[in-house]
């Protein structure tokens, strides 16, 4: 971010942080590359509607988090790293949150050790109050160093 900026304090500092590219996310299952032309942050999504499509990202770094479309109609994802437990993120909505295009940052884990891991997801039914749907749309998974 410019050769002339100090070095920040903690090795922690967002300017660590990278994008995972998604040529390098397994996708198996179906899963649909679209343009998007209504998101001012990003212009590609990788998007399903199926409950049967799952993710897997091998990546290197002490941290994980993705950029989400979390709209009311948008699942549940069930997700684990290097093999552990299942775990859910993005349960809960508030009324006011629009059906789509709600982007935001769902931090998925922090304080890894600096190897290699393996991040595995897929997308459930969210069946609770405005959380009714299968939709996943993924804009982009960070990493830090």
């Amino acid at each position: 971010f410019g050769e002339g900026l100090p070095q920040p304090i903690s090795p922690g500092h967002y300017q660590h942080i990278r994008e995972i590219p998604p040529d390098n996310w397994e996708l198996k299952g179906p899963w649909l590359r679209q343009r998007v032309l209504n998101n001012p942050w990003y212009d590609t999504e990788i998007r399903t509607d199926s409950v049967e499509a799952s993710l897997t990202i091998h990546f290197t770094g002490r941290m994980l988090a993705a950029a989400i479309d979390f709209g009311r109609t948008s699942a549940v994802l069930h997700w684990r790293m290097d093999g552990s437990d299942w775990q859910e993120a993005g349960g809960s909505r508030q009324d006011w949150t629009p059906m789509r295009g709600w982007t935001m940052a769902l931090p998925i884990a922090d304080g890894l050790s600096a190897e290699e891991h393996v991040f595995e997801m897929r997308p459930a039914y969210g069946k609770r109050p405005y959380c009714q749907g299968t939709e996943c749309r993924l804009y982009a998974f960070v990493t830090a160093d």
